[in-house]
C-alpha cells in the first residue's frame, strides 16, 4: 500500500482499492468528520487515536451527532493488543478485534461488527493512526432498516440498470417522460454535421438536455437526496447514460465519419505492429511477458456498449483483468504469488502492446466520443484515470517511440507520367505513392493528436496551444487533478 501524506485539516486517505476509496469519498459520517467535527478530528490525529467509519448503507436512520462520534473514536489499550475502548452515553465500552471483526466485551449481549478495511493514515508529524471501515456502526443498540434503492451502495452500470434506476425513483414519471420527449425531439429535428466543430456543439446540446432532465429527477427525490452526494451523482450518471444510449446510433457514426482518416491510419499502424510490439521490447517487467486473453476480449467488447460511461467501465474492467491474466499464466507455469505492481509508464507501454492485438475498431473516434460525450459527476471522477491511461496507450502506439518496430518503407524510384492536359507530373504532384506511402498519409509525428497531451512510455506531460482533448480532460490536466500515475497500483494494492 502506498500512502498520501496530508495535513491535519485535509482528509487523510491511503491509496487503497477503489471500492474503499469510494466509500470514504461518499460516506456522510466521514464527510461530517472533516467539516462539522473538524476540531475533534484534529484532536484524533494529534493524539494518534483511531476512528471507525461505518459504511454509508448502514447509516440510514442514524443521527450523526457528538454521541455517535464518541462511539466511533477508538482508544487503544496501553497493555492489550487489538483492544480498544469507546464511549457511549458517558460509559466506557471495551472492544476486541478478532477474526476480522470488533467484538464487544463485558456484556451479556453478543455484538459483532465486521471490519471491511483497515487503513493507515499519517498526521502532520508523520505519526500513524488507523481508519477502520466497518459494515455497521459500533453501537450495541443498532438496528438495521430496510434498504431502499435510494440508499443502496450498488451503483447501476449497464444501460438497462440505469433505465430501471430512473424509473424506480419516487414521483419520477413526469421527469422520465420529459427526458423521453427531449430525446425524441433531438433525434427528429437535430441535423448532424460530420465536422468536429459541429460535433462539439452537438455534445454541448446533449449535455444541456441531460442537465435539464437531471434537475427534474433531483427535484423528485429532493427530500431523500438532500446532502446525499452519492445519490445525486447516481441520478446524473443514469440520466446521461440513458440519453447517450438513445442517441448513440446517430452521434457515433457521425464521429467516425469525421475522423475516418485517423481511424484508418491508426488501424493500419496496429496491424503493422501486431507481432512486433511486445512487452519485452518496451522494458515492461518480466512478470507481464505473457498472453492477455481476458484483457483483449474485454477491450474488443467496448464497441458493444452504447454510452460513454459503459465503455469506460469496460475499459476499467480490462485494466483490472491484466492482473488476472498474469495470475492465470503463473498457474500454468506453476508459479505462486501476485505480479509486481506496475509503474504508470510501464502500464501505458503494456496497454499499448495489448491494444495492437485487439480488433477494436475506430479507437481514435471512440476516444473523442469518451472525451466530449461523457460528463463526469465531479472533478474527482475516478473514471478520469481510466480515460487518461487509455489515451496514453493509444498515443504511445502513434508516437515515435515505436517507429523502430515498423517495417521499413518500400522505396520506389520516382517516375513521371502525363497528366490529362498532357504535362509531365511528378509523383508528389499527382498524389501518387512515394517511398511506399500515399501522399494522403502522414507520418506518426504528423498525425493529428487526440488532445494536448504528449504521451510516451516514459512521460505524460502537457503541451500548449491545443484544445482538441475535450473540456473534461483539458480541465483535469490543467488542474493536475487526474493523471494516470498510480492508477494500476490503486487497483492491485492489498
Amino acid at each position: 500500500i502506498e500512502f498520501k501524506f496530508v495535513g491535519l485539516t485535509t482528509p487523510p486517505l491511503c491509496i487503497v482499492k477503489m471500492s474503499v476509496a469510494d466509500e470514504l469519498e461518499f460516506n456522510p459520517f466521514y464527510r461530517d468528520l472533516q467539516t462539522r467535527f473538524i476540531a475533534t478530528y484534529e484532536e484524533i490525529q494529534q493524539s494518534c487515536l483511531h476512528i471507525c467509519i461505518p459504511t454509508s448503507s448502514s447509516l440510514g436512520g442514524c443521527a450523526i451527532n457528538k454521541q455517535f462520534l464518541d462511539m466511533h473514536i477508538l482508544r487503544p489499550s496501553p497493555i492489550l493488543r487489538d483492544h480498544y475502548t469507546t464511549t457511549m452515553n458517558g460509559k466506557e465500552l471495551s472492544w476486541k478485534i478478532s477474526e476480522g471483526a470488533f467484538h464487544l466485551l463485558q456484556t451479556n449481549v453478543v455484538v459483532k461488527v465486521p471490519i471491511l478495511s483497515e487503513e493507515i493514515a499519517y498526521n502532520r508529524l508523520l505519526k500513524q493512526y488507523k481508519i477502520f471501515v466497518t459494515q455497521i456502526p459500533l453501537d450495541p443498540q443498532y438496528k438495521p432498516i430496510q434498504e431502499s434503492i435510494l440508499q443502496t451502495s450498488k451503483l447501476p452500470r449497464t444501460h438497462e440498470e440505469h433505465k430501471t434506476y430512473l424509473k424506480s425513483l419516487p414521483n419520477s414519471e413526469k421527469a422520465y417522460q420529459e427526458l423521453d420527449e427531449a430525446t425524441s425531439a433531438f433525434l427528429q429535428r437535430y441535423v448532424m454535421v460530420h465536422k468536429m466543430e459541429a460535433l462539439v456543439a452537438t455534445a454541448k446540446k446533449l449535455e444541456s438536455i441531460a442537465r435539464k432532465a437531471n434537475m427534474s429527477f433531483v427535484q423528485c427525490v429532493r427530500r431523500e437526496s438532500s446532502g446525499d452526494r452519492r445519490m445525486q451523482e447516481s441520478v446524473w450518471l443514469s440520466v446521461q447514460t440513458y440519453l447517450m444510449s438513445s442517441v448513440y446510433t446517430t452521434v457515433f457514426p457521425a464521429l467516425c465519419s469525421a475522423h475516418s482518416e485517423q481511424d484508418r491510419l491508426y488501424e493500419g499502424r496496429c496491424r503493422a505492429l501486431r507481432n512486433k510490439l511486445v512487452p519485452e521490447a518496451l522494458g515492461v517487467p518480466d512478470d507481464y511477458h505473457c498472453p492477455f486473453p481476458a484483457t483483449i476480449a474485454l477491450l474488443n467488447s467496448v464497441d458493444s456498449f452504447p454510452s460513454p460511461l459503459e465503455k469506460l467501465y469496460c475499459i476499467q474492467d480490462a485494466m483490472d483483468a491484466v492482473t488476472q491474466d498474469v495470475r492465470d499464466h503463473f498457474t500454468k507455469i506453476l508459479r505462486y504469488g501476485d505480479p509486481q505492481p506496475l509503474a504508470s509508464d510501464h502500464l501505458i507501454a503494456l496497454l499499448a502492446t495489448i491494444l495492437v492485438q485487439c480488433t477494436l475498431a475506430h479507437i481514435p473516434s471512440t476516444a473523442y466520443y469518451l472525451q466530449y460525450f461523457y460528463w463526469p459527476a465531479s472533478d474527482a471522477d475516478r473514471l478520469g484515470y481510466v480515460l487518461v491511461t487509455f489515451i496514453a496507450a493509444m498515443e504511445h502506439i502513434r508516437g515515435p517511440e515505436v517507429q523502430s518496430f515498423l517495417p521499413p518503407p518500400q522505396s520506389q524510384a520516382p517516375t513521371k507520367t502525363l497528366s490529362a492536359s498532357g504535362h509531365t507530373v511528378a509523383p508528389s504532384e499527382r498524389g501518387g505513392c512515394v517511398d511506399g506511402r500515399s501522399s494522403s498519409e502522414t507520418t506518426a509525428s504528423e498525425q493529428p493528436k487526440i488532445g494536448p497531451v504528449t504521451l510516451s512510455a516514459k512521460s505524460v506531460s502537457k503541451t500548449s496551444g491545443s484544445s482538441d482533448l475535450g473540456p473534461f480532460l483539458s480541465q483535469l490536466l490543467e488542474n493536475d487533478t487526474v493523471t494516470s500515475q498510480d492508477f494500476y497500483r490503486r487497483k492491485t494494492s492489498n
